[in-house]
């Protein structure tokens, strides 16, 4: 039996709110065979709490201001994104907008971030895969619990 996973996108303030994605964000995406071109940019809401299992952060900052942003019964579900890198000893991704003209292409290139398991992966053996999609299971299984 499977589950349904829902991925969205929003930010911690309303700087670009309607904008689509950073062009060099578009093109990285594109290589990739992604067409994110239809996106725009959006702030959460209170209701993303509710409708998420989950919210990572890419950063500290960001961190802080969706606890700030969020009701406290739903702090739980607020995570950094390198937690699920914890070999790699940082706490923050780089943020790619300020990366110059192929800052997106340099995040995703980085040797640094090769490491990161996949959030959906396949497990394997003495791998923090298998921990992730463990997580999700479980996180999927307290979603149908509440409906």
């Amino acid at each position: 039996p499977g589950f349904s996973i829902y991925v969205d996108s929003a930010g911690t303030h309303a700087y670009h709110v309607g904008e689509p994605p950073d062009p060099r964000a578009c093109r990285a995406a594109e290589q990739r065979g992604i067409d994110i071109s239809t996106q725009r940019a959006r702030r959460i809401t209170e209701d993303d709490f509710q409708a998420f299992d989950m919210v990572l952060a890419m950063d500290e900052q960001n961190y802080s201001l969706l606890l700030d942003l969020s009701p406290p019964e739903h702090h739980e579900q607020i995570k950094l994104f390198m937690d699920f890198a914890p070999q790699l000893g940082r706490k923050s991704v780089p943020d790619p907008y300020f990366g110059g003209k192929h800052g997106f292409e340099q995040i995703i290139n980085d040797s640094r971030f090769g490491g990161i398991p996949k959030i959906l992966e396949t497990p394997k053996e003495n791998d923090m895969d298998r921990n992730n999609l463990a997580l999700l299971k479980r996180l999927g299984k307290k979603k149908a619990a509440r409906k």
